[in-house]
């Protein structure tokens, strides 16, 4: 069985440090992807189970906790502050979307599709990029035409009507919408009173 190895080349020294090896090849591909930071991220496939490491020059080599139900990493957008956006197949072969505020501080992958995209019947045909505010622009599928785009921003934890700040508005928006919070409630609301997504406020 062929297996894939990745170092570190510092171009100053020139020094070669090995990053991980061993991984095994398969058709959904080991790669390695960088930031202009030095840290990189990698993924690999074993036995229909997709696996991911971080490596950095502060926190070496580490492995990444992701979900049982992905098979393979398609794609995966990485920016300056340590956030990362995945492309995921699943076990039934969909293509998810996942996001995570940072891979070294035990940061959780968040299920967009669960999040957002499911719940407002958006069809994401792909997503094109990640910057450094951590804002991810999309595009979108609308009866067979890609020419349609999205720019998603993240709020504040708190900040239920998306203006920048928490405030008492805020507190009152979720008080006055206490109880289930359905997915009709999420779409073209201008407030999002269930913040982490359980259905519940």
């Amino acid at each position: 069985t062929e297996q894939v190895a990745f170092s570190m080349y510092d171009l100053t020294t020139g020094e070669q440090e090995e990053i991980i090896s061993g991984l095994p090849m398969s058709w959904a591909g080991t790669t390695a992807y960088t930031d202009e930071s030095g840290r990189v991220l990698i993924t690999w496939m074993e036995d229909e189970q997709a696996g991911m490491a971080a490596w950095s020059s502060e926190h070496g080599l580490t492995i990444v906790d992701i979900p049982d139900s992905w098979i393979a990493c398609a794609s995966v957008l990485m920016n300056e502050s340590g956030m990362v956006v995945v492309t995921v197949l699943d076990e039934e072969y969909n293509t998810r979307y996942f996001f995570a505020h940072g891979l070294h501080n035990n940061s959780d992958f968040m299920d967009l599709n669960k999040r957002i995209f499911d719940s407002c019947g958006h069809d994401v045909y792909s997503i094109v990029d990640l910057n450094d505010a951590g804002q991810i622009a999309l595009q979108l599928r609308i009866e067979l035409n890609l020419e349609h785009t999205a720019l998603l921003t993240m709020a504040r934890p708190g900040d239920a009507d998306g203006n920048g700040t928490v405030n008492v508005s805020d507190l009152l928006a979720i008080i006055g919408n206490w109880g289930a919070w359905t997915a009709e409630d999420t779409c073209g609301n201008e407030f999002i009173a269930d913040l982490d997504g359980d259905g519940q406020v």
